[in-house]
């Protein structure tokens, strides 16, 4: 199962493909490690994880060696440590960074985007 994850910052915005056939857990965060780097300070080095379960797609605070981040997140306004991912949320995670979540069957899409991950769909300084 795919899932979209528009990154939008300073940096401009890019949407990241994760596929469970290939991967169940994506980190997300500052460090070079992380499977999707946000390189904006405000952000956590180990900032949160997206793994695949039962069927969905789950997010959740800090990561497997790094408990919850020191910034936390806002899903759809709201502090949570974890939730289920919905078509339309929106995670905040500094207050200049921000995901939003985007399931494949309910956007129409490039077909380039679905197959490169990191694709930016935005221009930095067109937002």
């Amino acid at each position: 199962m795919k899932l979209f994850i528009v990154v939008t910052g300073a940096e401009g915005e890019r949407r990241e493909v994760l596929d469970s056939a290939t991967q169940l857990v994506w980190n997300v965060g500052r460090h070079t490690s992380n499977h999707i780097q946000i390189p904006d300070l405000m952000v956590s080095r180990y900032q949160c994880r997206i793994l695949h379960n039962d069927g969905g797609w789950t997010i959740i605070d800090g990561q497997l060696m790094h408990p919850a981040s020191r910034n936390g997140m806002l899903i759809n306004g709201k502090p949570k440590l974890s939730a289920p991912l919905q078509h339309g949320d929106v995670i905040d995670l500094s207050g200049r960074v921000t995901l939003r979540v985007e399931y494949p069957d309910r956007v129409t899409v490039p077909p380039h985007d679905r197959t490169s991950p990191g694709t930016p769909i935005v221009k930095p300084g067109k937002l």
